[in-house]
């Protein structure tokens, strides 16, 4: 199965960097990925539209290859809501010696009050800021599951899968394949239940599959061994 790819949403900022910053995140962020099964950055960039190269820096403490303080913290957000851990105490590491760095000096009782020329460029940041981090929100929204096909006479329906219960005991990432064709690809909230029927095959893939649990027409179903590339395939019978 091929994963949908997004271009580099940074490929066109200017080279504008973020100051060198000396506070220790990444350690804490490799460790919260290395507790995971989808320990891959290159897995976890797919599902989070995080470049690589950006989480990659984030766990070496790199900050300063980002290209604004803006962009470290939409992907520094982003990065650790995907791991489940908390957001702020790693940001107040950042923040108060990024701040000293970026302040500039103060001027002199004296002198005439001047409008600072960082203003718009900041604004500016801010902006895109809120953007990237719009992005992010959509960008991982589950989608809509389609309409199910319309139901045939009893004595023309083909021979199929029975009823495939789906839920969802965390927050999760799944994909579903119906008969080799991808139906669902996304986030599913906690508590959610999916139902699905196959005329030949059921795949599924998923970031946590010890949170799903199966039911086969109203009676517990457990997970078949995974494939090869970790998928988790039911055939008819």
């Amino acid at each position: 199965m091929e994963m949908e790819t997004e271009q580099d949403p940074l490929r066109n900022i200017p080279a504008k960097r973020a100051p060198a910053v000396d506070a220790d995140i990444g350690s804490t962020l490799k460790a919260a990925r290395l507790k995971r099964k989808d320990a891959s950055l290159e897995a976890i960039a797919q599902r989070t539209r995080i470049p690589r190269k950006y989480l990659e820096a984030l766990e070496a403490n790199r900050l300063e290859q980002f290209p604004a303080l803006a962009y470290l913290r939409g992907f520094l957000k982003g990065y650790c809501d995907y791991l489940e851990i908390e957001f702020e105490p790693l940001w107040l590491k950042v923040l108060p010696d990024a701040q000293a760095k970026t302040s500039a000096p103060p001027r002199p009782q004296e002198a005439a009050p001047e409008r600072s020329p960082l203003t718009f460029p900041l604004l500016a940041i801010a902006a895109m800021g809120a953007v990237i981090g719009l992005w992010l929100m959509f960008a991982n929204r589950p989608r809509p599951l389609p309409p199910p096909p319309p139901a045939l006479p009893a004595r023309l329906q083909p021979p199929q899968l029975e009823h495939l219960t789906l839920l969802f005991r965390r927050d999760l990432w799944l994909s579903v394949s119906i008969d080799g064709r991808i139906r669902f690809q996304g986030r599913v909230p906690r508590g959610s239940r999916q139902r699905w029927l196959a005329k030949k095959s059921i795949t599924l893939r998923s970031s946590d599959p010890a949170a799903l649990r199966l039911m086969l027409d109203g009676k517990p179903f457990a997970l078949p061994p995974p494939t090869v590339d970790g998928a988790f395939r039911i055939e008819a019978p």
